[in-house]
């Protein structure tokens, strides 16, 4: 069962829905799909509620409606992995046996506004307790650091309510928590029915320097896919000791320290990298992650990378505008694609209402960094135009 997003689906998961014949719970967005894709099968609530009941795999393709999720499927397994995996407060305590020296602190938006400065915790970072596309996350070096994130998340509260879901951005809690040092990565993944973890793709989560916390350059492609993906494996059969879930989705945000420990900074429940971005592994293997998993599946990796040039990139980019863009802007995408050399797609987003321009698709050279290097440094105002 897929559950699609209200706010983007893109051309190639429509195609996908009508021809793969997945069924897709009714709702205003699929039934619009299905209007212009005909062979979509569409399932009313009920019975879908019941299928998922009864053990079909189910993927939502964003956190938008997970509420729908928990309100309508009597399923307490489900309910148990979606609170463990969505709440980064409940997992840092189910998690804690792996991590004992970890410092992190939960508090209410109102607790956090009065806490004292953690000097002694210094580096670290601030993020909601329950996130999506880093809103509301910022990373702390010093008190003054410290201030400007409380400000602004003071600023901004009511503006991430108009744009997401209380599912997606929880109702308040933080956690103020250690920042992990090192290289990060996205991986999206699946346990099967017997609780083993299945990785079907890895991209490396670049930035632009130590206060970066945008999600502006994944990158995926044979040589990250090759160093990764046995310690990921190991890493996520470790967690699942812990979490026990079966035929659940997953996409994890870690870092890897130098000396190669894995330490989870959140886990997004029953997706892939969303609104979409998980289909930036069509571009690079030939397949969907979550047509995998529905179909219980994985990719054989060796014969898949044995295909593939070891110097390509494979790269997703979040379009996201400076701090204070007006809901009235308007991106130049043309002009915007122009400055790449090989872009296999750019889906176009209602910033209005997704609070981000869309998703960059393109690959790259692992040779040549001048088109990542741009990207990551860009704040893109040069391709923004505000309506008077």
């Amino acid at each position: 069962m897929i559950i699609v997003d209200d706010g983007h689906v893109s051309d190639r998961m429509s195609t996908y829905l009508a021809q793969s014949k997945q069924p897709v719970l009714a709702t205003d967005a699929s039934r619009a799909i299905a209007s212009a894709h005909p062979g979509v099968v569409l399932v009313a609530e009920d019975a879908a509620a019941k299928r998922i009941e009864e053990g079909e795999r189910l993927y939502t393709m964003s956190e938008g409606r997970l509420s729908w999720v928990l309100e309508h499927v009597k399923n307490p397994d489900l309910h148990k992995a979606i609170e463990v995996f969505k709440n980064k407060e409940h997992m840092r305590n189910v998690l804690a046996p792996l991590y004992p020296d970890y410092f992190y602190r939960a508090c209410s938006i109102e607790e956090l506004a009065t806490m004292p400065f953690p000097a002694q915790a210094i580096p670290l970072v601030i993020k909601p307790s329950v996130g999506f596309l880093s809103v509301g996350v910022y990373t702390v070096r010093d008190r003054a650091d410290w201030q400007v994130a409380l400000d602004t998340i003071e600023q901004q509260r009511s503006q991430w309510a108009s744009w997401y879901d209380e599912a997606v951005i929880g109702s308040g809690r933080f956690i103020v928590e250690s920042l992990i040092e090192g290289t990060e990565y996205a991986l999206d993944a699946y346990f099967d029915h017997q609780g083993t973890p299945h990785i079907l793709n890895v991209l490396r989560h670049d930035f632009a320097d130590a206060a970066d916390t945008s999600d502006r350059l994944y990158v995926t492609g044979s040589s990250i896919i090759r160093e990764t993906h046995d310690e990921m494996t190991k890493f996520l059969t470790r967690v699942n000791s812990l979490t026990h879930v079966h035929d659940f989705p997953v996409h994890v945000e870690v870092r890897v320290t130098e000396a190669g420990q894995i330490i989870p900074i959140e886990f997004n429940a029953l997706r892939f990298a969303g609104l979409g971005g998980t289909e930036i592994s069509s571009f690079a293997y030939g397949f969907y992650t979550f047509d995998h998993y529905l179909n219980d599946t994985y990719p054989v990796w060796d014969d898949v990378l044995e295909q593939l040039n070891t110097d390509d990139l494979f790269c997703m980019s979040v379009l996201n505008p400076p701090v204070g863009t007006s809901s009235q802007a308007h991106m130049d995408y043309d002009a915007l694609q122009k400055r790449f050399n090989h872009v296999f797609a750019l889906d176009r987003f209602d910033y209005a209402k997704a609070g981000i321009f869309g998703f960059l698709f393109w690959k790259t050279s692992a040779s040549d960094d001048r088109e990542r290097t741009f990207l990551v440094q860009s704040d893109l105002a040069e391709f923004i135009t505000e309506d008077e």
